[in-house]
Protein backbone atom coordinates (compact mmCIF):
# COMPACT_ATOMS: atom_id res chain seq x y z
CA UNK A 1 0.00 0.00 0.00
CA UNK A 2 1.40 3.57 -1.17
CA UNK A 3 1.30 6.24 0.87
CA UNK A 4 -1.66 8.10 -1.22
CA UNK A 5 -3.78 4.36 -0.73
CA UNK A 6 -3.01 5.13 3.15
CA UNK A 7 -4.88 8.50 2.51
CA UNK A 8 -7.77 7.72 1.07
CA UNK A 9 -8.55 4.26 2.61
CA UNK A 10 -8.49 6.02 5.96
CA UNK A 11 -10.50 8.97 4.16
CA UNK A 12 -13.20 6.82 2.81
CA UNK A 13 -13.30 4.18 6.21
CA UNK A 14 -13.59 7.76 8.16
CA UNK A 15 -16.66 8.66 5.46
CA UNK A 16 -18.54 5.15 5.67
CA UNK A 17 -18.03 4.92 9.55
CA UNK A 18 -19.62 8.32 10.10
CA UNK A 19 -22.69 7.62 7.75
CA UNK A 20 -23.31 4.49 10.17
CA UNK A 21 -22.93 5.90 13.31
CA UNK A 22 -24.91 8.90 12.41
CA UNK A 23 -27.99 6.74 12.10
CA UNK A 24 -27.72 5.32 15.83
CA UNK A 25 -25.78 7.88 18.00
CA UNK A 26 -27.54 11.12 17.07
CA UNK A 27 -27.00 12.50 20.88
CA UNK A 28 -23.85 10.67 21.90
CA UNK A 29 -21.67 13.35 23.22
CA UNK A 30 -24.14 16.11 24.18
CA UNK A 31 -23.75 16.12 27.73
CA UNK A 32 -25.04 18.92 29.59
CA UNK A 33 -25.66 20.66 26.04
CA UNK A 34 -27.38 23.54 27.51
CA UNK A 35 -24.01 24.62 29.09
CA UNK A 36 -22.40 23.42 26.71
CA UNK A 37 -24.04 25.60 24.14
CA UNK A 38 -23.11 28.64 26.09
CA UNK A 39 -19.42 28.53 26.04
CA UNK A 40 -19.06 26.35 22.72
CA UNK A 41 -21.29 25.64 20.23
CA UNK A 42 -24.42 27.07 19.03
CA UNK A 43 -26.49 23.98 18.18
CA UNK A 44 -26.72 20.08 19.42
CA UNK A 45 -24.79 17.58 17.03
CA UNK A 46 -23.35 14.60 18.22
CA UNK A 47 -19.82 14.31 19.49
CA UNK A 48 -18.77 11.53 16.57
CA UNK A 49 -15.49 12.71 15.67
CA UNK A 50 -13.35 11.38 18.05
CA UNK A 51 -15.02 7.90 18.14
CA UNK A 52 -14.30 7.50 14.40
CA UNK A 53 -10.72 8.37 14.63
CA UNK A 54 -10.29 5.57 17.06
CA UNK A 55 -12.17 3.02 15.38
CA UNK A 56 -10.59 3.92 12.29
CA UNK A 57 -6.89 3.43 14.04
CA UNK A 58 -8.34 0.51 15.51
CA UNK A 59 -8.71 -0.96 12.07
CA UNK A 60 -5.72 -0.01 10.26
CA UNK A 61 -3.26 -0.95 13.39
CA UNK A 62 -5.12 -4.32 12.72
CA UNK A 63 -4.28 -4.54 8.95
CA UNK A 64 -1.07 -3.09 9.44
CA UNK A 65 -0.38 -5.77 12.12
CA UNK A 66 -1.80 -8.93 9.81
CA UNK A 67 0.71 -7.26 6.74
CA UNK A 68 3.60 -6.24 8.37
CA UNK A 69 5.18 -8.82 10.79
CA UNK A 70 7.13 -6.30 12.65
CA UNK A 71 4.62 -3.90 13.88
CA UNK A 72 3.89 -4.21 17.07
CA UNK A 73 7.26 -4.48 17.82
CA UNK A 74 8.07 -1.31 16.94
CA UNK A 75 8.22 0.99 20.36
CA UNK A 76 6.83 3.83 18.27
CA UNK A 77 3.50 1.68 17.59
CA UNK A 78 3.48 0.26 20.52
CA UNK A 79 3.45 3.90 22.50
CA UNK A 80 1.07 5.61 19.97
CA UNK A 81 -1.42 2.45 20.07
CA UNK A 82 -1.15 2.92 23.89
CA UNK A 83 -1.17 6.55 23.51
CA UNK A 84 -4.72 6.61 21.26
CA UNK A 85 -6.43 4.53 23.49
CA UNK A 86 -5.72 5.85 26.54
CA UNK A 87 -6.33 9.57 25.78
CA UNK A 88 -9.74 8.74 23.92
CA UNK A 89 -10.90 7.11 26.93
CA UNK A 90 -10.27 9.68 28.95
CA UNK A 91 -12.19 11.85 26.27
CA UNK A 92 -15.01 9.50 26.06
CA UNK A 93 -15.67 9.27 29.47
CA UNK A 94 -15.60 13.58 29.94
CA UNK A 95 -17.91 13.30 27.00
CA UNK A 96 -20.43 10.89 28.51
CA UNK A 97 -20.08 11.73 32.23
CA UNK A 98 -18.79 15.31 32.28
CA UNK A 99 -15.89 14.33 34.64
CA UNK A 100 -14.43 17.45 36.79
CA UNK A 101 -11.37 19.15 35.65
CA UNK A 102 -8.86 17.33 38.67
CA UNK A 103 -9.79 13.76 37.01
CA UNK A 104 -9.04 15.07 33.41
CA UNK A 105 -5.86 16.85 34.53
CA UNK A 106 -5.01 13.12 36.20
CA UNK A 107 -5.75 11.54 33.26
CA UNK A 108 -4.06 13.69 30.90
CA UNK A 109 -0.92 13.17 33.61
CA UNK A 110 -1.03 9.40 32.60
CA UNK A 111 -0.84 10.04 28.80
CA UNK A 112 2.17 11.85 29.62
CA UNK A 113 3.69 8.92 31.95
CA UNK A 114 3.15 6.70 28.96
CA UNK A 115 5.54 8.37 27.21
CA UNK A 116 7.90 8.62 29.95
CA UNK A 117 7.48 5.02 30.69
CA UNK A 118 8.69 4.30 27.14
CA UNK A 119 11.22 6.62 26.89
CA UNK A 120 10.31 9.05 24.77
CA UNK A 121 11.77 12.01 26.79
CA UNK A 122 14.37 14.28 25.65
CA UNK A 123 17.81 15.00 26.79
CA UNK A 124 17.81 18.70 27.64
CA UNK A 125 19.04 18.49 31.18
CA UNK A 126 21.01 16.38 32.69
CA UNK A 127 18.83 15.52 35.49
CA UNK A 128 15.91 13.06 34.20
CA UNK A 129 13.27 13.83 36.92
CA UNK A 130 13.13 17.71 35.05
CA UNK A 131 13.14 16.07 31.46
CA UNK A 132 10.21 13.57 32.24
CA UNK A 133 8.27 16.53 33.97
CA UNK A 134 8.91 18.33 30.62
CA UNK A 135 7.37 15.28 28.47
CA UNK A 136 4.11 15.60 31.06
CA UNK A 137 4.05 19.36 31.13
CA UNK A 138 4.21 19.11 26.78
CA UNK A 139 1.55 16.92 26.94
CA UNK A 140 -0.86 18.06 29.50
CA UNK A 141 -0.29 21.67 27.74
CA UNK A 142 -0.96 20.37 24.16
CA UNK A 143 -4.09 18.13 25.12
CA UNK A 144 -5.71 21.22 26.70
CA UNK A 145 -4.58 23.72 23.81
CA UNK A 146 -6.47 21.37 21.72
CA UNK A 147 -9.61 21.17 23.67
CA UNK A 148 -9.57 24.93 24.18
CA UNK A 149 -9.17 25.80 20.16
CA UNK A 150 -12.04 23.04 19.68
CA UNK A 151 -14.81 25.75 19.86
CA UNK A 152 -16.05 26.43 16.35
CA UNK A 153 -16.20 24.14 13.32
CA UNK A 154 -13.43 22.40 11.82
CA UNK A 155 -10.64 24.90 13.97
CA UNK A 156 -9.01 22.52 15.67
CA UNK A 157 -9.38 19.86 13.04
CA UNK A 158 -8.30 22.18 10.54
CA UNK A 159 -4.94 23.52 13.09
CA UNK A 160 -4.06 19.79 13.70
CA UNK A 161 -4.33 18.48 9.99
CA UNK A 162 -1.93 20.99 8.83
CA UNK A 163 0.14 19.99 11.76
CA UNK A 164 0.66 16.87 10.64
CA UNK A 165 1.18 17.70 6.79
CA UNK A 166 4.24 19.81 8.01
CA UNK A 167 5.74 17.55 10.16
CA UNK A 168 5.02 14.48 7.49
CA UNK A 169 7.11 16.69 5.02
CA UNK A 170 10.39 17.14 7.21
CA UNK A 171 10.39 13.45 8.82
CA UNK A 172 12.30 10.52 7.04
CA UNK A 173 9.73 8.86 4.05
CA UNK A 174 10.15 4.93 6.44
CA UNK A 175 7.03 3.76 6.41
CA UNK A 176 7.30 2.62 10.43
CA UNK A 177 7.75 6.47 10.70
CA UNK A 178 5.20 8.21 8.01
CA UNK A 179 2.08 5.87 8.58
CA UNK A 180 0.48 7.54 11.28
CA UNK A 181 0.84 10.82 9.64
CA UNK A 182 -0.63 9.45 6.49
CA UNK A 183 -3.26 8.05 8.42
CA UNK A 184 -4.06 11.53 10.34
CA UNK A 185 -4.24 13.38 7.56
CA UNK A 186 -6.38 10.86 5.90
CA UNK A 187 -8.88 10.69 8.88
CA UNK A 188 -9.07 14.35 9.19
CA UNK A 189 -9.96 15.05 5.76
CA UNK A 190 -12.77 12.48 5.94
CA UNK A 191 -13.88 14.48 9.50
CA UNK A 192 -13.97 17.88 8.01
CA UNK A 193 -16.05 17.16 5.00
CA UNK A 194 -18.63 16.53 8.12
CA UNK A 195 -17.39 19.32 10.61
CA UNK A 196 -17.00 22.56 7.72
CA UNK A 197 -19.50 25.03 8.98
CA UNK A 198 -22.21 24.43 8.94
CA UNK A 199 -21.63 21.03 10.91
CA UNK A 200 -23.04 17.42 11.08
CA UNK A 201 -20.75 16.39 14.00
CA UNK A 202 -18.09 17.78 16.26
CA UNK A 203 -15.03 16.45 17.43
CA UNK A 204 -16.19 16.11 21.00
CA UNK A 205 -13.30 16.05 23.75
CA UNK A 206 -12.71 11.98 22.99
CA UNK A 207 -11.53 13.21 19.61
CA UNK A 208 -9.39 16.89 21.11
CA UNK A 209 -8.27 15.00 23.85
CA UNK A 210 -7.09 11.61 21.26
CA UNK A 211 -5.33 14.79 18.78
CA UNK A 212 -3.90 16.73 21.79
CA UNK A 213 -1.57 13.73 23.01
CA UNK A 214 -0.61 12.48 19.63
CA UNK A 215 0.36 16.05 18.84
CA UNK A 216 2.37 16.21 22.08
CA UNK A 217 3.94 12.56 21.04
CA UNK A 218 4.92 13.63 18.04
CA UNK A 219 6.43 16.72 18.83
CA UNK A 220 8.66 15.60 21.45
CA UNK A 221 9.44 12.73 19.36
CA UNK A 222 10.77 14.32 16.04
CA UNK A 223 11.37 17.84 17.72
CA UNK A 224 12.78 17.60 20.85
CA UNK A 225 14.48 14.58 20.87
CA UNK A 226 16.16 15.46 17.61
CA UNK A 227 19.76 15.27 17.93
CA UNK A 228 20.86 17.27 14.83
CA UNK A 229 19.02 20.35 16.27
CA UNK A 230 19.92 22.61 18.70
CA UNK A 231 18.03 23.84 21.72
CA UNK A 232 16.91 27.42 19.98
CA UNK A 233 15.77 25.58 16.37
CA UNK A 234 13.75 23.17 19.29
CA UNK A 235 11.84 25.84 20.46
CA UNK A 236 11.49 27.85 16.98
CA UNK A 237 9.90 24.12 15.40
CA UNK A 238 7.65 23.78 18.32
CA UNK A 239 6.41 27.60 18.20
CA UNK A 240 6.10 26.92 14.04
CA UNK A 241 4.17 24.32 14.30
CA UNK A 242 2.16 24.69 16.93
CA UNK A 243 1.43 28.52 16.84
CA UNK A 244 -1.76 29.05 16.90
CA UNK A 245 -2.52 26.66 19.77
CA UNK A 246 0.04 28.00 21.14
CA UNK A 247 -0.65 31.74 21.05
CA UNK A 248 -4.20 31.09 21.71
CA UNK A 249 -3.67 29.16 24.96
CA UNK A 250 -0.77 31.87 25.85
CA UNK A 251 -3.29 34.91 25.32
CA UNK A 252 -6.38 33.35 27.11
CA UNK A 253 -4.76 32.28 29.92
CA UNK A 254 -2.65 36.12 30.25
CA UNK A 255 -6.11 37.63 29.58
CA UNK A 256 -8.12 35.82 32.22
CA UNK A 257 -5.70 35.99 34.94
CA UNK A 258 -5.31 39.99 34.53
CA UNK A 259 -8.95 39.71 34.97
CA UNK A 260 -8.48 37.35 37.70
CA UNK A 261 -10.89 34.45 36.44
CA UNK A 262 -9.87 31.09 35.81
CA UNK A 263 -8.06 30.08 33.08
CA UNK A 264 -9.45 26.70 32.93
CA UNK A 265 -13.09 27.09 32.75
CA UNK A 266 -14.34 27.45 29.27
CA UNK A 267 -15.15 30.73 28.01
CA UNK A 268 -15.85 33.10 24.45
CA UNK A 269 -12.65 34.41 24.65
CA UNK A 270 -10.80 32.81 22.41
CA UNK A 271 -8.84 33.91 19.05
CA UNK A 272 -11.89 32.55 16.99
CA UNK A 273 -14.40 34.22 19.43
CA UNK A 274 -13.11 37.41 19.19
CA UNK A 275 -12.67 37.46 15.48
CA UNK A 276 -16.56 37.21 15.02
CA UNK A 277 -16.18 40.62 15.90
CA UNK A 278 -14.57 41.49 12.70
CA UNK A 279 -16.50 38.76 10.50
CA UNK A 280 -19.97 36.75 11.76
CA UNK A 281 -18.31 34.44 9.29
CA UNK A 282 -17.90 30.87 10.90
CA UNK A 283 -15.42 29.66 7.76
CA UNK A 284 -13.81 33.19 6.96
CA UNK A 285 -12.08 33.41 10.61
CA UNK A 286 -11.84 29.38 10.86
CA UNK A 287 -9.72 29.95 7.34
CA UNK A 288 -8.27 33.10 8.41
CA UNK A 289 -6.55 31.20 11.47
CA UNK A 290 -5.68 28.29 9.22
CA UNK A 291 -3.67 30.94 6.82
CA UNK A 292 -1.78 32.49 9.87
CA UNK A 293 -0.52 28.99 10.98
CA UNK A 294 0.13 28.18 7.11
CA UNK A 295 2.10 31.62 7.32
CA UNK A 296 4.57 30.90 10.10
CA UNK A 297 5.14 27.45 8.83
CA UNK A 298 6.18 29.12 5.51
CA UNK A 299 8.11 31.07 7.95
CA UNK A 300 9.74 28.11 9.17
CA UNK A 301 11.08 26.85 5.79
CA UNK A 302 12.29 29.50 4.87
CA UNK A 303 14.66 29.40 7.91
CA UNK A 304 15.35 25.69 6.72
CA UNK A 305 15.77 26.02 3.57
CA UNK A 306 17.71 29.43 3.26
CA UNK A 307 19.48 28.94 6.58
CA UNK A 308 18.21 31.93 7.65
CA UNK A 309 18.95 33.99 10.74
CA UNK A 310 16.81 32.85 13.55
CA UNK A 311 17.12 36.38 14.74
CA UNK A 312 14.98 36.72 11.84
CA UNK A 313 12.50 34.37 12.26
CA UNK A 314 12.04 35.28 15.45
CA UNK A 315 11.21 38.93 14.35
CA UNK A 316 8.65 36.85 11.80
CA UNK A 317 7.09 35.39 14.80
CA UNK A 318 7.12 38.55 16.77
CA UNK A 319 5.59 40.59 14.06
CA UNK A 320 2.81 38.09 13.29
CA UNK A 321 2.23 37.49 17.72
CA UNK A 322 1.74 41.24 18.39
CA UNK A 323 -0.58 41.82 15.52
CA UNK A 324 -2.65 38.97 16.79
CA UNK A 325 -2.29 40.64 19.73
CA UNK A 326 -3.14 43.90 18.77
CA UNK A 327 -6.76 42.62 17.16
CA UNK A 328 -7.61 40.45 20.16
CA UNK A 329 -6.85 44.06 22.73
CA UNK A 330 -9.13 45.76 20.73
CA UNK A 331 -11.96 42.90 20.15
CA UNK A 332 -11.08 42.60 24.23
CA UNK A 333 -12.00 46.23 24.69
CA UNK A 334 -15.31 45.82 22.59
CA UNK A 335 -16.68 42.67 24.12
CA UNK A 336 -14.99 42.71 27.68
CA UNK A 337 -18.32 42.95 29.19
CA UNK A 338 -19.19 39.53 27.28
CA UNK A 339 -16.50 37.75 28.29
Amino acid sequence: MGFIGLVLLTFFLFIIGIKILLRFSVNLGNRHIEALDEIRWSSRKPSLGGIGIFICFLIISLLLALFLDDYFKSSLNQVLFILVFASFAIGFLDDTYNTNALLKLLGQIFCGLILVFFQFVPDLTPFFGVNAFFTIFITVFLMNSINMIDNMDAHSSSISLIFFIALFIMIPKQWNYVWPFLFFIGVLLGFLIYNVHPSKIFLGDSGSQLLGAVLAFFIIQYVWMSSHLSLLDKCLYHICLLFVTSIDTFTVFIYRIKRKTSPFVGGKDHLSHVLSIYTPKTNQIVWLLAGVQVLVLIILALYIQFNLSSGLVILGLLIVFFIIQYFYFLSYRIKSKKF
